[in-house]
């Protein structure tokens, strides 16, 4: 018989993810990804069950200028029943690139991020058990082939 106080070495996840990916128009793509599985995150102490979803968009507004936009959800809640810890999250982005040339591009990336915690102490003590946090990014994107 195993002693009570031994630890489990192992961690132990199940996950499936699933996607679908749809061309509307020449250049242009939506796509779908949906994702369950089972796993522990730190800071929570019992296993949660995972749910997340994922819904994008890309193409081409212009010769030179392209889009991608992304809205994502992710539920997770205790896998022992009767426990209370659940953690929502919500992301959008926003990225538009203009290519200067073949290799070079520039881009602007706007980000939107929510969590809630619900019927837990916060995760990290100085968050409420709402937050949310919005970024811009910019930069210069420059393209390198690796092998030819």
């Amino acid at each position: 018989p195993a002693d009570a106080a031994e630890i489990d070495p192992y961690l132990y996840r199940l996950q499936g993810d699933a996607t679908i990916s749809y061309p509307f128009m020449p250049n242009w793509r939506t796509g779908f990804t949906y994702h369950r599985g089972v796993e522990y995150l730190a800071g929570f102490s019992e296993p949660l069950l995972s749910d997340g979803a994922r819904a994008e968009v890309t193409g081409l507004i212009a010769r030179r200028v392209d889009l991608a936009a992304s809205l994502g959800l992710a539920t997770a809640a205790s896998a022992v029943p009767g426990a209370n810890e659940d953690l929502d999250t919500y992301t959008g982005t926003v990225k538009i690139r203009y290519a200067l040339k073949r290799s070079l591009a520039l881009y602007g990336e706007y980000l939107y991020y929510k969590y809630e915690q619900q019927g837990q102490t916060s995760l990290v003590p100085d968050l409420p058990p709402v937050f949310s946090q919005q970024g811009v990014r910019v930069g210069v994107m420059l393209f390198i082939e690796a092998l030819r």
